[in-house]
């Protein structure tokens, strides 16, 4: 188990444009405002998305499935970390599509999306630098051992 406890955080609050490519400003403002550990939330719509998911047998991400047209979204949630020596987005995405009698869902891990409107939150836990590393047992790359996290002092 990794566990860590953080006793100092700020909230970043903020709107996308339209046109904006999420990952791109969401990854600016980390930088602009130096979150080192934080988690993610947001609401609104995007004109593009794409999505995948683990494969747990071939111990790699399918293929990217792509929306266009307008989709709401429902929720956004994730975290930021630091990965290879850069803050590292993760985030997961549900989406939804109504046409008379119908409503369909997707969601999985967002790779990428354009933003139709986007209200965000940043919560920080700014006495911790999360950091990402290879973990063997999954094939994925996810927070390590205490000691690879940093405690600021």
């Amino acid at each position: 188990m990794v566990v860590f406890e953080s006793n100092k955080g700020r909230r970043i609050i903020g709107r996308l444009e339209r046109g904006d490519n999420l990952l791109e400003s969401l990854l600016t403002t980390c930088e602009k405002f130096d979150v080192k550990a934080g988690f993610i939330r947001g609401l609104g719509a995007f004109e593009t998305a794409e999505l995948t998911e683990y494969d747990i047998e071939k111990g790699d991400y399918r293929p990217p499935f792509r929306l266009e047209g307008l989709h709401e979204l429902l929720m956004l949630n994730g975290n930021v970390s630091f990965k290879e020596g850069r803050p590292f987005l993760h985030l997961h995405a549900l989406l939804s599509s109504v046409k008379p009698g119908a409503c369909t869902v997707y969601g999985g891990h967002l790779l990428s999306a354009t933003v139709f409107a986007c209200e965000f939150e940043i919560v920080t836990s700014d006495d911790v630098e999360l950091v990402r590393k290879a973990d063997t047992a999954t094939g994925l790359s996810l927070w390590q051992e205490s000691g690879k996290l940093k405690a600021k002092s």
